[in-house]
């Protein structure tokens, strides 16, 4: 590899890091609000409700056998 292009990889890159650091828009909405517990006992709490709706899901699709025959829900 020769030298000049080298040494244009390494302009463009240095370019691009100086654009990382000063963004050109306001990122503020996208920052997480709230405490670190709160944030987290959220994603406990969603993550809950993805598994209550999961296992209902799974018992209501085991109502019905292979034939479409209705047959008891087990617990």
């Amino acid at each position: 590899m020769n030298n000049h292009y080298r040494n244009r990889l390494t302009l463009r890159a240095q370019a691009m890091s100086s654009l990382e650091i000063r963004p050109a828009g306001d990122y503020s909405e996208h920052l997480p609000t709230g405490s670190s517990a709160q944030r987290l006992g959220q994603y406990w709490s969603n993550t809950g409700r993805y598994l209550v709706k999961a296992v209902s899901t799974i018992k209501e699709d085991r109502t019905y056998d292979r034939q479409g025959t209705k047959i008891e829900a087990r617990e």
